[in-house]
């Protein structure tokens, strides 16, 4: 009979609370021995083997000379941290029949078994308010992926798979009723989290869906631009049928019936209200920006220079770190908005390329324009980056010729 009770969460990260504390295992939350407890406490009843819980918490590079004694050393020192945590002084996992188990005097409550508790009474429930009450509940356990910190590890990866499946049953069934009951608030709530935990699953369409049908065209249309960027510069993909859709659906409340000029006009100044440094927008919208002034430029004359900026570390070559490469991306897009002039259009082309356009400037120009840039984000995060910039005019790129 278990004597006490430890409350673990693996969704969104890893964390054990006992009698309302948590409870802390030494400064390492990667050490081998608190895998150890991951691994028997995800595994529940079922237990597992050996084998298994060597080839997860051991790579191939590590040669054990005797496999034995690293367990029992793993072992002896998470019930070492355990007491040191100020738990008792038991086994907490104890081997069974060659099966590794979760020691009987402690009762473990993973939230990741109440999610799958939940979801199959949820998916049992004959009457509709009954399975809403268990989705709702599942809904608010999930918090994030399985085990973050673990999630390169294949059975991990498999695990999460699997959780991430169920999530998304449970989170298209809650936003479907709130749609159906007209509860758009709610509607909305449900899409948001969802978005946040797996932003390139689309739930940002059921957002917009839910903005739509409370006649909330500007933060709808703020929704969709921002969601078409992130799938164009961080996905690399177009965007989905379904924010298609929720476009349309835009473009119908746009164009339902005849409207004056002045309404219209104050729509598309609601739409884009950013009146704060040079003009930030897609790279869809920079190519209509870039052919439209083509053509200004065939009638007027007025000079037009394409700039390219590459962002590299401070010897000049790529950033290999993928976090830190966007974190510089996202200070050199703010440099480059306030280093520009208010006319001046740019876009992220990549994480470390920004294009920009410059109008109405003498060829020397573009050169002051570079500088300013190299200036400030210098100013702005110090030496750790390095900025090149090439710029060409308009008239003398091969397809104006």
């Amino acid at each position: 009979m278990a004597e006490i009770t430890l409350n673990v969460r693996m969704l969104g990260g890893f964390s054990i609370t006992h009698d309302g504390r948590e409870v802390v295992l030494g400064r390492n939350k990667s050490a081998k021995f608190i895998k150890v407890l991951q691994i028997v406490w995800l595994a529940g009843d079922r237990g597992i083997s050996k084998g298994q819980l060597v080839s997860r918490i051991y790579s191939d590079q590590e040669l054990l000379t005797n496999l034995s004694n690293s367990l029992n050393n793993l072992f002896y020192q998470m019930r070492k941290q355990m007491v040191k945590s100020g738990l008792p002084d038991y086994e907490y996992v104890v081997k069974k029949d060659s099966m590794f188990m979760i020691d009987e005097k402690t009762e473990i409550i993973t939230d990741v078994g109440l999610f799958i508790d939940f979801c199959s009474k949820g998916d049992r429930a004959s009457d509709t308010e009954e399975k809403l009450a268990y989705y709702i509940k599942a809904f608010d356990i999930y918090i994030g992926e399985l085990l973050p910190e673990n999630a390169s590890e294949v059975q991990v990866i498999t695990d999460s798979a699997l959780l991430h499946k169920r999530y998304a049953r449970v989170v298209q069934w809650l936003g479907d009723y709130y749609k159906d009951q007209k509860n758009y608030p709610q509607m909305y709530r449900i899409y948001e989290k969802a978005a946040k935990i797996y932003p390139a699953d689309d739930w940002q369409a059921g957002q917009i869906d839910s903005l739509v049908s409370r006649e909330m065209y500007k933060d709808a249309y703020d929704l969709y631009d921002k969601t078409v960027r992130y799938y164009k510069e961080e996905l690399g993909i177009q965007p989905t049928e379904r924010l298609a859709e929720c476009y349309n659906r835009m473009n119908d409340h746009l164009n339902s019936g005849d409207r004056r000029l002045s309404d219209i006009q104050e729509e598309i100044i609601t739409l884009r209200s950013d009146r704060k440094g040079a003009y930030y927008c897609s790279y869809p919208g920079f190519v209509d920006c870039y052919h439209l002034l083509c053509r200004t430029m065939e009638r007027s004359g007025q000079s037009i220079y394409l700039m390219l900026c590459t962002l590299t570390d401070y010897n000049g070559k790529p950033i290999v770190n993928r976090d830190k490469l966007k974190l510089r991306s996202e200070e050199l897009q703010g440099v480059i908005k306030y280093s520009l002039r208010y006319g001046d259009a740019f876009c992220k082309y990549s994480d470390s390329q920004y294009l920009i356009l410059l109008t109405g400037l003498p060829y020397e120009a573009a050169d002051i324009v570079s500088s300013r840039i190299v200036k400030r984000l210098k100013e702005t995060i110090g030496y750790k980056v390095t900025i090149n910039c090439s710029a060409a005019s308009i008239a003398e790129l091969p397809e104006q010729k």
